[in-house]
Parts: structure tokens; C-alpha cells; sequence
């Protein structure tokens, strides 16, 4: 009986247009360490590398993602949209910068192309994201790798606070994504899903603290703050 309950629930659901999705195991990860395991000694290119408008802040705090694949990729060039933010790393030291529209080819790429192409908490900023993706694999040697990490939909911190009428959000955001549409985006974009991980988000000390004692109840880690996923161009 409960097995027919179970049926018809199932069923009621897709003729409603929708589709339930088993979800795999997602481990948990630190989402810079993920970032850095797959861009040590490889040609990298780092898209939306400005964090604009957080680019001095975060570059101040030494909390800037390309400061870190600075330290570990062989060969590491830039791109992103905002020439302020652009202008502002270079007058820090930084080279092999470039500003272009990310939801183009990207032309400057290098010969045979990257290893590596990474776009962190990037995605949920782009208007077009197949064409975002696209640029991305025009990028990318025959094997490479691309790399995104984007908020998670289901974040437990961002639905609490929804309770109270209250959304953090940055000011450049215009998407969520999860697991099952994010998998449908990489599969009309051509990309075939490596590795998948969950992070919590370390913004302070309370998140920190918070974090903690999040980390040691895996049922909730379907509720993190953000996504990485690894892949490839289907051949």
C-alpha cells in the first residue's frame, strides 16, 4: 500500500509537468581548496576575476580569489567585464589582465588553450548563461577542465532569512541555481559533470562558528551556501 501511495504521488507530480530527481551524495568541500586543487601547475584562466565591487576590499583583506591561484597556477591570465576592476588589480601588480564581455568568445586565450578555465561565483551573474558557458569552453584545451561555483537555491541561511522578510544577496546577482537545474545547464551547454561538492560560506566569525557545528550534521548539507562543480566538453 504505502509502496502504491508512493506511485501515485510520483505520478501526480509529473502530470503536473514537473520531475522528482534522486539526489546523488554531495560531499562538502572548502571552496577555494576545490578552486586550487584543480589550478596547481596548470595554465589557468580566471573569468570574473575583479569581484567588482568588492575588488579593493577583498584585495586589501588578501581575500581575493586570483591572489590565491597567483600562488599555485603555472600560468595565470584574467578577464572580466569591469574596467575599474580590472584597473585597480593591475595597480596592485597584477598581469595578463584582460576586460572583455564573458558571454562572448573570449579570443585572447591562450595557444592550444587553458588547462583550467575557472569561474567562481560568477554564473549567477550573467544574463545569457549558455552563451556564458559557451565562451568558457572556447577557452578550454581538448582536455581541460572548467570550474564553477555558484550560491546554492536552497542555502538554509538565505531561507531563514526570507522568514523575516529579508534577502542578503549581492548587488549584481540575477539567478539561483541547484543541483538538478544546474545539471540541465550543463547538459544543453554541452558539459559533462566530474566532481560535485557543497561548501558553507566562511564571510565572518559568526559564519565561522556557525559553520561548525553545520558541518557535523550531514543531513543539511543539501542546505549549504554554494555549489562546485568540475567538468568537461562532452566529446
Amino acid at each position: 500500500m504505502r509502496d502504491q501511495k508512493r506511485v501515485s504521488r510520483v505520478a501526480g507530480v509529473a502530470k503536473r509537468g514537473t520531475s522528482l530527481m534522486r539526489l546523488p551524495r554531495i560531499n562538502l568541500t572548502n571552496r577555494v581548496e576545490f578552486i586550487e586543487r584543480y589550478a596547481r601547475g596548470k595554465r589557468v584562466l580566471h573569468v570574473g576575476c575583479a569581484d567588482v565591487p568588492f575588488t579593493l576590499d577583498r584585495l586589501t583583506r588578501g581575500e581575493l580569489l586570483h591572489q590565491r591561484l597567483h600562488g599555485c597556477a603555472a600560468e595565470l591570465h584574467g578577464v572580466d567585464l569591469s574596467e575599474e576592476g580590472i584597473g585597480i588589480m593591475r595597480s596592485a601588480g597584477f598581469k595578463d589582465l584582460f576586460v572583455a564581455d564573458c558571454e562572448k568568445p573570449l579570443s585572447h586565450s591562450t595557444p592550444g588553450g587553458y588547462d583550467v578555465v575557472i569561474a567562481g561565483e560568477t554564473l549567477e551573474h550573467v544574463l545569457n548563461a549558455g552563451d556564458f558557458l559557451s565562451a568558457l569552453k572556447s577557452a578550454c584545451g581538448p582536455n581541460g577542465r572548467i570550474i564553477l561555483t555558484t550560491p546554492n537555491h536552497a542555502s538554509l541561511k538565505i531561507n531563514l532569512r526570507l522568514l523575516s522578510g529579508v534577502e542578503l544577496v549581492h548587488p549584481e546577482h540575477v539567478a539561483y541555481y541547484s543541483y538538478s537545474t544546474l545539471s540541465r545547464l550543463l547538459n544543453m551547454a554541452g558539459l559533462e559533470p566530474m566532481d560535485w561538492a557543497l561548501y558553507w560560506a566562511e564571510k565572518s566569525k559568526k559564519s565561522q562558528v556557525v559553520n561548525s557545528a553545520l558541518r557535523r550534521m550531514p543531513a543539511l548539507n543539501y542546505f549549504a551556501d554554494g555549489i562546485c562543480v568540475a567538468c568537461r566538453s562532452i566529446p
